[in-house]
Order: structure tokens, then sequence, then C-alpha cells
């Protein structure tokens, strides 16, 4: 825009200089044919300027001509200004603008719609860089323990042990009907005498996933239980405790996400 802007200033300046300046009555007009011969030549630039001016890309082979044509055409106007018609170098001059002006256009559409791409792309980086995605939503603790596990397959006894000895033990079973997988679930005996009352309980964690153990959490539909022949010991449980009456809760639970 702003080249066009001085084509047009330096074209008002050149009429009104012919017009304030007519040439005298001997002055020589041998130079109106020097005058014409840049016009043409600065025409038929502007033409082939114009012919590949308009193709995107390959339209930078526009831009020397048309640059050279101005230059003819400038040199055609300075030579003619008070001597001859400025005609032909004017056309010259409007023919070699246009195609300047359309890659100017063109080239200024693109590094725009690139800086844009750019700015888009740049706030796009920082947003996810900054934001935290959103964690899933986990269920309270104590609903997943009533609705989605199942402690089953509960015995208490004295079980024989590798020493030889009647131990008090506990085995059981769990399985999980949810869709979480939890790496911790915490499984409390309450062991009762005759008449029914508490008399001592005992925590297990028979599922544990740590750092530096190899134990797999307990996933959805999965189901825990201990190996064969194996028992959970219940040691510190007192004389009164009547074998075989117990009561068990999952206490606690820790979830894998």
């Amino acid at each position: 825009m702003g080249f066009l802007v001085f084509i047009a200033v330096l074209l008002g300046i050149v009429f009104l200089i012919r017009r304030s300046s007519a040439p005298g009555p001997g002055e020589v007009r041998e130079q109106s044919g020097f005058v014409t011969g840049m016009g043409i030549g600065a025409i038929v630039l502007g033409v082939i300027a114009i012919a590949t001016g308009w193709v995107p890309f390959l339209g930078v082979v526009a831009l020397p001509i048309a640059g050279f044509g101005i230059v003819v055409a400038l040199i055609g106007l300075l030579a003619g200004i008070r001597t001859s018609s400025v005609g032909m170098p004017v056309a010259g001059v409007i023919l070699c603008a246009l195609p300047l002006a359309w890659q100017g256009m063109f080239f200024g559409a693109i590094t725009s719609n690139a800086y844009d791409d750019y700015t888009k792309r740049a706030a796009a980086s920082a947003q996810a860089s900054t934001e935290t995605p959103a964690k899933q939503e986990l269920p309270n603790k104590q609903s997943y323990i009533n609705n989605s596990l199942e402690l089953y397959g509960i015995s208490s006894s004295y079980y024989n042990a590798s020493s030889g000895l009647r131990v008090p033990g506990v085995d059981f079973k769990i399985r999980n009907n949810g869709d979480h997988s939890l790496d911790r679930v915490e499984v409390t005996f309450y062991f009762l005498d005759s008449a029914g009352q508490v008399v001592f309980e005992k925590s297990y964690n028979p599922v544990l996933v740590t750092t530096y153990g190899n134990e797999p959490p307990l996933k959805p539909g999965y189901i825990w239980q201990q190996q064969t022949g194996k028992f959970y010991r219940a040691d510190g449980v007192p004389s009164e405790w009547e074998e075989g009456l117990v009561r068990t809760a999952i206490t606690d639970i820790e979830y894998s996400e």
C-alpha cells in the first residue's frame, strides 16, 4: 500500500511540474522518441510481470521484472518531464506497480497467516503445559467397599503350624466386583467369645502393592485368595475365643489410580 501511495505522489509531482513548466518556443523536442521508447519498454516489462505475477509463488519472478520496468519508466519520466509527452512512461509505471502490489499483498497474507498459526500453537502449547489433566473422580472408599467388594470363604480355626503346634488362624477370599484396581485391601477379623463378645481383633493386608514388592493389584473382576495350605496366623488371640466365632469386615482400601 505504501508503495502505491509513493507511485501516486510521484505521478502527481510529474504532472504538476509539466503544468507549471511548459517548454519555451525554442526548446528542443528531440527527446520525444527516447521517452516514448522508454515508456514502451516499461509497458512491455509490466505486461510480462503481470502475466507471471498473478501465479502464487511463481509470481516472485515478476518482482525483478516489474522493478526494472519501473526504473525504465522513471528514466523516461525524468527525460520527458518538460519536453515531451509522458503518457507512455506513466502507463509503464502503473503496469509495473500492479504485480508488485499483488505480490506484496500475497506475501503479506502468507506472513500474517504464518504468524497467526505460530501464536495459536504457542498459546496452545503454553496452555497444555500449564493445565493439569483432570483426574478421574474416584468413588467414596466405604461406598466401594460396601457395593463392589465381596469377602467370602471365611474360616477361622486352630491350624497346624510348621512348628507342629496348633495356632489360631484365618482364611478368606476377596472378589473385586467394581471397576477400579486396588493397591491395598485391609481386612479386619473380630474374634468373639462364647457369649458373642469381641475379645480380640486383628487386621491383615492381603492385597498390598509396594515399590519394592511384586504383588499385583486387585483388578476389576479379579479374586484374591491365600495359597493352598496357607493361612493367616492370629497370634495373640486369648483362650476365651470360641473357635470359629468371628466377625469380619473390609476396613480400608487404596485405589491404584
